[in-house]
């Protein structure tokens, strides 16, 4: 028995750890050793827990987390949240070495007393938003028939998270041929549930690409990726929901607009400062990437391509600079 309802998780000590059981031969029956093991180095197995997938490209606020020296995850909206979210740096000495001043004047007006409770509200909205959308696919093309509803997973260049989660484009599962709607990304994007969150390499087109030095746009050549494709369309749907004040955008929502994005509130959870160096998909930053701390920079989230930092030779290789302040 799994000692998790995760198939795939982290362990106390950081390292991405799993639990499986042999395959089933035919229908739930497991199969013996000798028809699970294909040849000396591959064995088929089947899942003892829940699996996880992390939406790649979004990210919508958070409705459970840990809070600083914990593992044990609350609700965004739970006094300690609140307490918490109203002076993070209160217990945390080294936060302007770390963050930086211009950081934390960003952050200042973003922080306060009604932090958590805006952000646990367009939490659960971006919960409701994505179930109805899945209860429309499961009417629409299963006949409501939760038991045959398949997803289709479409997974780019990196499969797990640092979290031990599957990342992946989510879409209904439908015949070859049969045109499908929007993933689930997407959709998230256009109803204002959940703001863009672009890490290279893995959206579009740089996903595509098969050899990863490959998919290290020059400088000059951002524009024209930028503003073309599967990236320009979400940059655009943000956009227009911005416009609209849809969702996370909205001032008339119960809570006002989204305050805290959701990676902020991570980051301030984890009492460290961000770590992945931007990509300007404006071109405004003149072939320079913006260090960690000063992403607000770039000031729509659709406009930020995020590059983690073991990919920085490669960036710089192809002709970025990238400059600590």
């Amino acid at each position: 028995m799994s000692e998790s309802k995760k198939l795939v998780r982290s362990s106390a000590g950081g390292i991405t750890i799993g639990t499986a059981g042999l395959g089933a031969a035919r229908g739930d029956k497991v199969g013996t050793v000798k028809q699970n093991v294909h040849d000396g180095d591959t064995v088929f197995v089947r899942a003892l827990a829940n699996v996880s997938i992390r939406f790649l490209a979004i990210d919508s606020a958070e409705l459970t987390y840990s809070l600083p020296g914990t593992n044990t995850f609350k609700n965004t909206d739970d006094p300690a949240w609140k307490a918490f979210l109203t002076d993070p740096f209160a217990n945390w000495p080294n936060a302007t070495q770390k963050l930086g001043q211009p950081l934390l004047h960003y952050l200042e007006p973003k922080l306060g007393a009604s932090t958590a409770e805006n952000h646990f509200a367009h939490a659960k909205a971006a919960k409701e938003e994505l179930q109805r959308a899945v209860q429309k696919d499961v009417n629409d093309y299963a006949s409501g028939d939760i038991a045959t509803y398949e997803l289709f997973l479409r997974f780019a260049r990196d499969v797990l998270d640092r979290y031990g989660r599957l990342l992946a484009y989510i879409n209904v599962s439908l015949p070859k041929g049969t045109p499908r709607p929007p993933t689930y990304n997407e959709r998230q994007l256009q109803a204002g549930a959940a703001l863009p969150y672009f890490i290279w390499p893995n959206v579009d087109p740089f996903k595509k690409q098969p050899d990863l030095l490959d998919a290290v746009p020059k400088p000059s050549d951002v524009a024209k990726l930028a503003n073309t494709g599967a990236l320009s369309e979400a940059r655009r749907w943000v956009a227009d929901a911005r416009a609209a004040g849809k969702g996370v955008f909205s001032a008339n929502a119960p809570q006002g607009k989204l305050l805290l994005e959701p990676w902020e509130l991570r980051y301030l959870a984890r009492l460290g400062p961000p770590d992945r160096w931007v990509l300007d998909l404006t071109g405004n930053h003149a072939g320079a990437l913006v260090p960690p701390t000063r992403y607000f920079e770039v000031q729509y989230p659709e406009d930020r391509l995020f590059v983690p930092r073991e990919y920085l030779d490669l960036f710089k290789a192809r002709g970025w600079k990238a400059t600590s302040l």
